[in-house]
């Protein structure tokens, strides 16, 4: 059978998509549905970096720099931010379905459609960031639509709060989603799929803490 992707269909009809899928023997319009979603990906980091979104620690500097020293400061800022837009998709996409496929029965190609669909939602959260930062004027730990926010009110840990300000409900839905596709394909328990799934997303969460912590992560 030839399996056409349709992404958002992944997302809307997951109890169809999910038997053709089953089905598919040979995928229709894959690498062109890649291209878009890594395109997609670099553009939105880019507008993030042009709207200076994370630059804190540059525009600290700016006192200690002269203008073309600032300017050369700004495009690198742009250009890592880009670079950034290209890996994420390839953590999200491929890096994330080799872990799932070391542990499920289920072939790696499928794995990548299944993270296609969740990943246009994750394309989705960055743009709603992108306008939650720029309109309320905040960070990743102070994200209206996390965990962060609470957390705050808890501890004064930087790390545990940019942690938390990882877990949205847009994560968790895609958890469940994933989780979903896996227990469907593969006919484990979810007792099974869903702390895999979840270990996965709790490891990427803190390792863009980690990397906001130490003032790189603003890259994200």
């Amino acid at each position: 059978m030839t399996f056409r992707v349709q992404l958002l269909k992944g997302l809307i009809r997951p109890l169809i998509y999910k038997y053709q899928l089953q089905e598919a023997e040979e995928f229709k319009h894959y690498k062109l549905k890649l291209a878009w979603l890594f395109l997609l990906s670099m553009a939105l980091f880019a507008v993030s970096g042009y709207l200076g979104i994370g630059s804190e620690s540059i525009t600290k500097e700016w006192t200690d720099l002269t203008n073309s020293e600032f300017e050369a400061r700004k495009q690198l800022f742009l250009l890592g931010k880009i670079v950034l837009g290209f890996m994420f998709p390839v953590i999200f996409l491929f890096l994330a379905a080799l872990f799932f496929w070391s542990i499920v029965e289920i072939p790696y190609k499928k794995l990548v459609v299944i993270q296609m669909s969740v990943f246009c939602m994750a394309l989705f959260e960055k743009a709603l960031n992108l306008l939650i930062y720029t309109g309320l004027n905040v960070d990743q730990a102070s994200n209206p639509l996390a965990f962060g926010v609470i957390a705050q009110y808890i501890t004064t840990n930087k790390l545990v709060c940019y942690f938390f300000g990882e877990i949205t409900i847009f994560q968790w839905l895609m958890i469940g989603i994933i989780s979903y596709y896996l227990t469907a394909l593969s006919g484990k328990s979810k007792k099974v799929i869903i702390p895999i799934v979840s270990l996965f997303f709790a490891f990427c969460w803190f390792i863009s803490a980690l990397l906001a912590y130490i003032r790189i992560g603003v890259f994200f």
